[in-house]
């Protein structure tokens, strides 16, 4: 735990003692006036990136025979695990990854012998994926670790800064979806 408050005190002196910017001004490298302590971009992957950090559920090797897992194949397992999907191209739309990403994550799970396939008894097109035995154990210690950090890092807010977060998630990623490309 000595690393997690490492880097949430790194996190905390980036954003309360000073902005990169002023970083950047006292080493006299200013060449823009753009603001990136203002970026909103900025600023969500610093906090994810942060509390992936901090809680590393995905590092760990989970049961996985020594084999550690991804941020991605962790995603992939928790996924599976909730049954919020069970296709390649479900698992793509709901983990936010290319297709391409997904066979490559789904062939590692599977070689790791944590996922298994089968074909769809109502699109024998389709390939429908589960989780074996070892795969159901490592995505119930992961699951069980975002459940645990996830109830940390809603204690930090009120029921009414909670619901203003995911009000204004859903507005951004209202606003990513327009995003004229």
């Amino acid at each position: 735990m000595g690393e997690a408050r490492q880097l949430k005190s790194e996190g905390a002196k980036h954003h309360e003692h000073g902005s990169v910017r002023e970083s950047q001004a006292s080493q006299g490298r200013t060449g823009t006036d753009f603001n990136i302590d203002s970026y909103i971009p900025y600023r969500l992957v610093f906090t994810q990136q942060l509390m992936h950090q901090v809680a590393k559920p995905e590092s760990e090797a989970n049961g996985t025979g020594g084999n550690a897992l991804s941020r991605s194949e962790a995603r992939v397992l928790a996924i599976l695990y909730i049954g919020i999907a069970n296709s390649p191209s479900d698992i793509a739309d709901a983990a936010i990854l290319d297709r391409a990403a997904v066979t490559r994550l789904i062939a590692s799970l599977t070689n790791k012998k944590l996922t298994k396939a089968a074909k769809d008894a109502g699109d024998r097109r389709r390939k429908m994926l589960g989780l074996t035995r070892r795969g159901r154990q490592a995505a119930a210690r992961i699951v069980g670790n975002m459940e645990k950090f996830g109830a940390y890092l809603s204690a930090s807010l009120t029921a009414a800064e909670q619901k203003n977060l995911f009000a204004t998630l859903d507005k951004l990623n209202a606003a990513c979806r327009d995003y004229p490309i």
